[in-house]
């Protein structure tokens, strides 16, 4: 068509049908089978990082242990732990860890309190499972009308001008890194967590050998006492982990973004040109202190969720 005229209903869909690149390939163009079929018609794209300073964006999540172990003050008790870490996107540096027998709120917001008040507060958190962690941080958060106020209120993160990126589950190149950390943390696990490694079951296996250490645990040292335990303790694997931290910053990587340094190196050397703004303390303070919306009449009484009282007197 030429100027203002409108095209023509035939050759629109002469033009629809033709095969590209003449046309848009009828029914067998991506776009008419929505996001999923357009993403796979686009192939894997290379992700680089030069662009993003070191502590710019932070990624979290947490890993399953290859492990069972018993509780110190209750043997019986066998946990597979989870290590919840924080890494630095650009470097891959782990920030912070943290081990907990279960998951829960209060790990991963102390984790990350320590971290805002060491490091400052990133410019994005990115999470593989966004609304699981946005829900933890707002446990913390003791609401009388939980239904009408949670869909309102934000994290501390949040609070913190902290925007939550993700989550992009489709093999995306800007998705969460941090996946590559837990294959590291699952090759350390079968080399130092020793009678304790719950190995990968193969083929026809149902038991695996930690399996038995259990049984044995729990007849001959927890019942019958005629030996040690037969388990690594959770204490004892709190302190493996923690060697595993210093190892992997200072271990050679190819990690892009890295450029041939080690992680930690890395993360000091693309720091951004200017300092990052720390909020006060008492800004943090406020973000991950407890919070508890109360309606009180005028002379009334206040009564927290903690039992404690408040009156005019």
């Amino acid at each position: 068509p030429q100027g203002r005229e409108k095209p023509l209903y035939y050759p629109v869909v002469r033009f629809i049908n033709a095969p590209p690149p003449r046309g848009l390939g009828g029914e067998n163009c991506p776009a008419r089978h929505g996001r999923e079929a357009v993403f796979n018609a686009a192939g894997y794209m290379d992700r680089h990082y030069e662009d993003e300073p070191a502590g710019y964006t932070w990624c979290i999540d947490e890993w399953e242990a290859d492990g069972l172990f018993y509780q110190e003050d209750h043997r019986r008790t066998i946990v597979i732990p989870y290590i919840v870490s924080v890494i630095d996107e650009r470097t891959t540096k782990i920030l912070g860890w943290r081990l907990s027998p279960s998951l829960d709120a209060e790990t991963v917001l102390d984790l990350m309190e320590e971290l805002v008040r060491r490091e400052g507060p990133p410019r994005f958190l990115v999470s593989d499972r966004l609304g699981h962690y946005r829900r933890m941080l707002q446990h913390k958060m003791v609401l009388a009308r939980k239904a009408e106020l949670a869909e309102r209120l934000a994290g501390p993160l949040e609070a913190l001008g902290v925007t939550n990126r993700g989550p992009k589950r489709e093999k995306n190149p800007r998705g969460n890194r941090i996946e590559r950390m837990h294959g590291i943390y699952s090759d350390l696990a079968g080399r130092d967590f020793g009678p304790s490694w719950r190995e990968p079951l193969e083929g026809k296996h149902k038991i695996r050998r930690v399996d038995e250490n259990v049984k044995r645990h729990l007849r001959d040292h927890c019942k019958l006492r005629i030996s040690g335990p037969q388990l690594l303790s959770f204490e004892r694997a709190g302190q493996i982990v923690g060697s595993w931290m210093d190892e992997i910053n200072l271990a050679d990587t190819e990690a892009n973004g890295c450029h041939g340094m080690t992680r930690q190196a890395a993360y000091l050397e693309f720091q951004p040109a200017a300092p990052r703004d720390r909020p006060s303390q008492e800004v943090v303070d406020l973000a991950f202190s407890q919070k508890c919306e109360l309606i009180v009449r005028a002379g009334g009484v206040l009564v927290t969720p903690d039992g404690r009282r408040y009156g005019p007197d």
